[in-house]
């Protein structure tokens, strides 16, 4: 995703661009920046999907850490958060005691303009975003924990229906442009997870956060 100019008059550009439709690409200053694992991928994008809305650190744990013990997945997700904050800089996490949140003033995301575009609802609007709509939401980062797999699912879901029922109201006001976005956002892919197998144990394993 390219990084904007400026989100606004005066307002200093983001250092990092988030791509999360179609495939995660995490692009700074001098180009893709890559992360080293899927679990540090997914922390980034839950947060980015999320943001601003702070999310309480049980809630992470649960969502990448959910079939490790209560201690280990604190300190997975510590050392998650910073190591985030070794890449992005220690201000683009902000941090209130048991809540996390992304700053969006130093992280932009493809998800919140796409949400964003369908809103306005312009017919050049929904064009921009089914531009952006380039399939399903970070189809290329497979986390094996249930958590994980029922949010991503829903939200790609919440996302394919925004898309689609977003265009209606364009079909009235210009049937070759709806139909030209409308066909665009069917022809993406949209693959849901594997389902996870449930284990009747949590796991143990050294402490990791991968």
């Amino acid at each position: 995703m390219r990084i904007p100019r400026a989100l606004m008059d005066g307002a200093p550009s983001p250092r990092f661009g988030l791509s999360l439709l179609g495939g995660f690409e995490l692009t700074g200053p001098d180009g893709v920046v890559y992360l080293p694992s899927k679990k540090l991928a997914g922390l980034l994008a839950y947060l980015a999907c999320t943001a601003p809305q702070p999310q309480p650190r049980e809630r992470l744990m649960a969502l990448l850490w959910g079939s490790h013990f209560d201690a280990q997945a604190k300190q997975n997700l510590r050392q998650a958060l910073f190591r985030l904050r070794k890449v992005l800089g220690q201000d683009a996490l902000e941090s209130d005691g048991e809540l996390v949140s992304l700053n969006t003033a130093a992280v932009v995301c493809d998800v919140s303009r796409f949400e964003a575009l369908v809103r306005e609802g312009s017919p050049d609007a929904l064009s921009a975003a089914a531009d952006l709509y380039r399939g399903g939401l970070i189809d290329d980062v497979v986390v094996r924990e249930e958590g994980w797999n029922e949010w991503l699912t829903g939200e790609r879901e919440r996302l394919l229906d925004l898309a689609l029922g977003a265009q209606a109201p364009s079909l009235h006001q210009d049937r070759r442009i709806g139909c030209d976005v409308l066909s665009r956002w069917a022809l993406r892919s949209f693959q849901l997870p594997l389902p996870v197998q449930r284990q009747g144990s949590r796991s143990v394993t050294p402490p990791e956060i991968f």
